[in-house]
């Protein structure tokens, strides 16, 4: 039996509603009958079993979720190194402490960035937040897909990671996504809201004339408070209000989050791909045959003619998600498309200088590379931070195996006699580490279908080989 804290109530800070924390042992048999204003405070090794109480609901803090050393977590100087580079995405926001309107924000890359810090006001705090570190550190990834097995590929997204002296943070705010917020070094003090705000409570609450989201106060939602530690993880859901404070300098924290598309986000692509529509339903124009049947007829937009511009509307975006082929080729699409701006990244083997091509050897021809795979000299593994999924689907009558990868489609044609390599090949793709295998491709060597995909992704930069397992 997992045994548990439970906190109820907290500190004040930021607007807070303050009461004295009070601290219960229970067990997770207990959970469904738990006050909707407790935060639970597990203490067990990390996995998805822990979360299947919490995930998407509430928050959920997990002590010692993770043991020490964990040699994939970076270092302080691997991300001064990543925040660097023009490739990445970094970040430094800084502020006086207990002033919320003196949040500033600077954007990278930072080239000599203790040189930098130099020109900091002395008065302020600084956090450093540095995404996609998955994509500069392959045993980060390797972990994030070992530790996260149980999010699909295409709804986890980065790796971000923040450093901060004492005092730094980066002030209260929500996030969109699930959260995973990992201590890896130092204490960070983290104080969380008990329930979701909606989005116009948000912006009701910024801060006007500050470069980044800050909640000015939360006077109707009350809070907790907790330290963490490294090997500490705190899980929260989509929309709660949070604020992380560096108690210690030195302080690095590892955020894994996730990705969803809105309403709003699918709705646009449909009408973007409806725009493209060549069908009846999709171009049909609104018609009046009724406008001279009475004389001196309306001039006023009346509700007839709102309720027939209803029905088109309706009427095409019903034909296209009826269209099981092409709506499955949207939302694939969509949902692994890329988050952030990634100038030339995966970058196709044909970009390459020759220096690295001449490093590769053999991996820069793809059709060498799966003979290498095949004769058990390596394996092709997934470029790091591209999100991935496949489906199977009639089009047509005929089943067709699709592979979506960075926002691309790649399609294979069913086979009616025997389709399970395929289905395995796709499934290692996306699931596994190594992506292809010479156990996965070595029954399928001779499926023209499949040597063409892989020559595909291999010559796109979205798989590479590599001696190393």
């Amino acid at each position: 039996m997992i045994f548990l804290l439970v906190v109820l109530g907290v500190s004040q800070s930021f607007g807070f509603t303050s009461t004295t924390p009070k601290f219960h042992e229970t067990s997770s048999s207990s959970l469904k009958s738990s006050s909707k204003n407790e935060i639970h405070v597990l203490s067990n090794e990390f996995s998805a079993a822990l979360l299947k109480d919490y995930w998407g609901k509430r928050p959920v803090l997990i002590r010692k979720g993770f043991s020490l050393p964990q040699p994939a977590w970076p270092s302080w100087d691997l991300i001064e190194e990543i925040a660097s580079y023009d490739e990445a995405e970094s970040r430094l926001i800084s502020h006086v402490p207990n002033d919320l309107s003196s949040f500033s924000l600077d954007l990278g890359p930072f080239r000599d960035f203790s040189s930098y810090l130099e020109e900091i006001d002395s008065r302020k705090r600084w956090t450093l937040v540095v995404n996609d570190v998955d994509r500069f550190q392959p045993t980060l990834t390797d972990w994030m897909d070992s530790t996260f097995d149980f999010i699909p590929r295409w709804r986890r997204d980065d790796a971000q990671v923040s450093l901060a002296p004492k005092d730094g943070g980066i002030g209260p705010h929500v996030d969109n996504y699930d959260v995973f917020l990992i201590q890896t070094s130092g204490k960070r003090e983290w104080r969380i809201g008990y329930d979701s705000i909606s989005i116009k409570h948000e912006f009701d609450s910024l801060i006007d004339e500050i470069p980044v989201r800050i909640l000015k106060n939360w006077e109707d939602t009350s809070a907790c408070s907790f330290t963490l530690e490294p090997g500490d993880v705190l899980y929260l859901p989509p929309r709660i209000p949070h604020c992380g404070t560096a108690l210690t300098d030195e302080c690095i924290t590892l955020s894994v989050g996730c990705r969803a598309p809105s309403a709003s986000e699918l709705v646009q692509r449909v009408a973007n791909e409806l725009s493209l529509r060549v069908s009846d339903a999709a171009t049909q124009r609104f018609q009046d045959h009724e406008l001279l049947q009475e004389p001196g007829g309306s001039m006023e937009l009346t509700a007839d003619v709102k309720n027939k511009m209803k029905d088109l509307i309706l009427e095409a975006v019903n034909e296209f998600l009826d269209d099981e082929a092409q709506y499955d080729k949207t939302i694939g699409e969509l949902i692994t498309e890329p988050k952030r701006s990634r100038e030339e990244y995966p970058v196709p083997l044909d970009e390459l200088d020759p220096e690295t091509i001449q490093e590769l050897g053999v991996w820069s021809i793809p059709h060498k590379a799966i003979e290498a795979v095949c004769s058990g000299s390596g394996s092709l593994y997934r470029s790091e931070g591209v999100s991935v999924t496949f489906s199977n689907v009639l089009v047509k009558e005929k089943m067709k195996h699709r592979l979506y990868m960075n926002g691309e489609m790649f399609e294979l044609d069913g086979n009616d006699e025997d389709d399970a390599p395929v289905y395995n090949l796709l499934s290692s793709i996306v699931t596994s580490t190594p992506a292809v295998s010479s156990h996965v491709l070595l029954p399928i060597r001779h499926d023209q279908r499949i040597l063409g995909l892989l020559e595909t992704l291999l010559q796109n930069g979205l798989l590479y080989g590599s001696e190393s397992d």
